[in-house]
């Protein structure tokens, strides 16, 4: 029988944890959000890369899953979303626009784009990981508030196979860091691209490393014109140069 005394102690500490999660990110920007939430966990990002070693994909995104907060530090994060900020920009997304988010995680960027462009209407994440899927709702509610979160849902494919996108739906197409785990770019750009609407947009920030598919820029560049896409802005983005690796990479893509 558990003693009044500790549950009162067990309710205080739930809800303290409660209230720091609930803190109103609503009223945050991007640069806020990410120094208060995502701290740089060595020792988890260590067992990372040791499972990436290790060739075990299916173990390695459900430990991303688990300590996604952890994985990333805020320096990474704040140039990521500049990156995706910039792209749309270029694109010049009309009222009403519909955004798909390929390889999308828990989608705490859309959250804040949508919040940067108003004209979005809808913001939909594909994404293979149930996991991160189920994380987005919560995430949706405390960065866009009670009304807002319905703008954003989350649907299961690939990058390669995403058959509850419709054909001519979208106004843009995102990707953020998540495009070298594609293992056949051309296939997947060609299913992204018939995403797209006459004069729609592609956005990609795009890292080319551990035997990336294409390995760099310029080769992602004539795939996305062998699609029907036109380039229209490459270019890197420089994270902190402490870091080992900036191979970053803003590529913007218009539907001809």
């Amino acid at each position: 029988m558990v003693k009044v005394g500790a549950k009162k102690k067990n309710l205080k500490k739930r809800g303290r944890k409660f209230r720091l999660w609930f803190k109103p990110s609503w009223k945050m920007s991007f640069e806020q959000y990410v120094t208060f939430y995502y701290k740089l966990d060595l020792r988890v990002v260590e067992k990372l890369r040791r499972l990436t070693a290790e060739g075990k994909p299916n173990k390695r995104f459900e430990f991303m899953a688990k300590y996604y907060k952890k994985l990333v530090s805020p320096e990474s994060d704040v140039v990521d979303h500049a990156g995706l900020v910039e792209g749309l920009r270029k694109l010049n997304l009309p009222a009403n626009s519909k955004v798909v988010s390929y390889g999308a995680g828990d989608m705490y960027h859309e959250c804040f784009l949508l919040k940067d462009f108003p004209q979005i209407s809808s913001m939909i994440g594909v994404e293979p990981l149930e996991a991160m899927r189920r994380l987005t709702g919560k995430i949706a509610f405390n960065i866009l508030g009670i009304k807002k979160r319905k703008k954003i849902k989350t649907v299961s494919g690939l990058f390669e196979d995403s058959i509850k996108i419709p054909a001519n739906s979208a106004e843009a197409i995102i990707t953020n860091e998540a495009f070298h785990h594609v293992k056949n770019p051309e296939i997947a750009l060609r299913n992204m691209a018939s995403k797209l609407k006459p004069n729609g947009g592609m956005v990609i920030v795009y890292r080319p490393d551990y035997k990336t598919k294409p390995p760099n820029p310029i080769q992602l560049g004539l795939i996305l014109r062998k699609v029907g896409l036109r380039v229209i802005v490459t270019k890197p983005l420089r994270k902190n140069e402490a870091e080992l690796n900036n191979n970053l990479h803003l590529i913007v893509a218009k539907k001809d």
